[in-house]
């Protein structure tokens, strides 16, 4: 367990934001080119891993695809061993807004999720769509719906980290900024629906939570 820790985290250090964009690049394409971004994500994937790596895990697959398309576009095709079939994406989500799960667990797919929005408008847009009205049936669950879910929790951990996470849906996107406002949430049967931005509106002002408000905020903004 130690080395594939240790392991890890050298792959970090060849990717880490705060290295030399063009070096990160290069080494993002090698690592998908190799199969170490699979390897990773088949880590991710597996069951049974100790929480400590599965979060350094998490953290790596974060720099490996920040701001690479070809990663990102990889990690969006991930399919989890389960049943019925899910994204990997919406297996993290998943985690991220359980309040059973490990703290720096959820801040590591909080963290995977904003490096997997990092410059990915296509990503962002599929974000925004999940939560917009279908035509068809949609999935059984989908990333926008997580993300509703843990934003109207009853736990504040999860009101932040779902505001936080669909902020970076927003990023200089301007398109998506105006199509989230078309977001219409139905709160109470028999009542008419009301906009995502009423309700978080409504929730800053009833809320006495910090985590939640600041959260909040962070998404009105």
């Amino acid at each position: 367990v130690a080395n594939v820790h240790c392991m890890v985290q050298v792959v970090r250090a060849l990717v880490a934001p705060s290295c030399p964009a063009q070096l990160v690049s290069s080494c993002q394409r090698i690592m998908h080119a190799c199969g170490l971004l699979q390897a990773l994500c088949d880590i991710l994937m597996a069951a049974g891993v100790p929480a400590d790596v599965l979060t350094e895990t998490i953290n790596a697959v974060a720099e490996v695809i920040r701001g690479k398309s070809t990663n990102q576009e990889f990690l969006a095709g991930v399919m989890a061993p389960c049943t019925p079939p899910r994204a990997a994406i919406v297996v993290l989500l998943m985690s991220m807004v359980n309040e059973k799960q490990p703290f720096v667990l959820r801040c590591a797919v909080l963290y995977c999720f904003q490096c997997f929005l990092y410059r990915n408008e296509t990503g962002q847009n599929q974000l925004v769509q999940t939560l917009l009205p279908q035509s068809n049936e949609a999935p059984s669950l989908t990333t926008g719906q997580l993300l509703c879910g843990g934003l109207f929790s009853p736990d504040p951990l999860s009101n932040w980290f779902s505001a936080v996470a669909l902020s970076h849906a927003l990023i200089d996107n301007n398109n998506q900024k105006e199509q989230l406002l078309r977001v219409l949430l139905a709160t109470n049967i028999g009542k008419p629906p009301v906009t995502l931005m009423q309700q978080c509106v409504m929730l800053l002002q009833q809320g006495n939570k910090p985590q939640s408000k600041l959260g909040l905020l962070i998404l009105l903004c």
